[in-house]
This record gives C-alpha cells, sequence and structure tokens, in this order.
C-alpha cells in the first residue's frame, strides 16, 4: 500500500531529469554519461555496472529509484515515508472532522 501511494504521488520524470542525450543519470553511481532509460511507470539503468545479482539489469518503480537517488537503505525510505502518510492522513482527518461542524466559526451574542 505504502509502494504505491508514493507511486501515485511521484513521476519518475521528476523525480531524475533527462540528460541531453534523453537519459537520466545514475549519480548514485557517479556515472559520468547518463544511461538511465525513463518509461511512465519506472525506469532501466543500462550502465555497464548496473547488473542485479541475478544478471537483469537494474531498475523499477518511482519508489526504487528514489531509494537510489537519495543513496539509503529501501527499509529507512519506506519508515519516512510511512512518518509522512501519517502525518497527511491526521492532517486530512483535522480538517475533515472540525469541517463536519454545523456551526464552526459562528457565535451567537
Amino acid at each position: 500500500m505504502l509502494a504505491a501511494w508514493y507511486n501515485e504521488r511521484n513521476r519518475i520524470y521528476d523525480l531524475l531529469p533527462l540528460e541531453h542525450n534523453g537519459m537520466g543519470l545514475a549519480s548514485w553511481r557517479r556515472e559520468r554519461t547518463a544511461s538511465v532509460g525513463l518509461r511512465e511507470v519506472g525506469w532501466v539503468d543500462f550502465g555497464a555496472s548496473a547488473r542485479r545479482a541475478d544478471g537483469k539489469q537494474d531498475g523499477g518503480d518511482a519508489l526504487e529509484l528514489t531509494v537510489r537517488l537519495n543513496e539509503e537503505l529501501k527499509p529507512e525510505v519506506m519508515r519516512e515515508l510511512a512518518r509522512q502518510l501519517v502525518r497527511r492522513r491526521k492532517r486530512w482527518k483535522a480538517r475533515h472532522t472540525g469541517a463536519s461542524s454545523p456551526h464552526r466559526g459562528y457565535r451567537r451574542s
């Protein structure tokens, strides 16, 4: 649920700008020539050193890209996103709970 929430609100293209060659720069690998292909729902790192242990190209969704860009462990990123979601939900609840009162802001004299 948390990953879906994050991915719905963050576009790959907003997280990793395109370079002059139409690819994104893998700053987490300190690359000089951009080699990350961006797609609407994901990204693929075509760099020579961007292979996973199973031999496949590295890539993923917006959440995975955020993990790479921040150079943090995924559980840490997930914890922070969970905190953000809880804060948003509390603010939303406070706004909507107060708005349901028919006499909000009204005082009889």
